[in-house]
């Protein structure tokens, strides 16, 4: 035996870049909660009334809370594209 615990050779094994993307993606995931949270203050829940275009559009004219509503839509979307 080598005389290590298996906490310290899974430390060894672990690469950089998965450190650095799990906390990438959780800081993504803290944006998403703060954006839902504007989105829910504001009342624009309901926004866009169609998923996944708004009003028919990719990026629709931001105007009367839809700009908080597709924000969030944008950001979660790139946090799942993350994981």
């Amino acid at each position: 035996m080598s005389g290590s615990n298996p906490e310290q050779a899974a430390e060894r094994e672990r690469s950089p870049w998965t450190t650095r993307l799990a906390v990438v993606t959780a800081c993504a995931t803290w944006i998403l909660l703060l954006v839902g949270c504007l989105v829910h203050g504001t009342g624009s829940s309901l926004a866009c009334p169609d998923w996944p275009l708004c009003y028919g559009s990719a990026f629709p004219k931001m105007e009367n809370g839809v700009q908080y509503e597709h924000s969030h839509r944008l950001v979660a979307t790139a946090v799942g594209l993350k994981k």
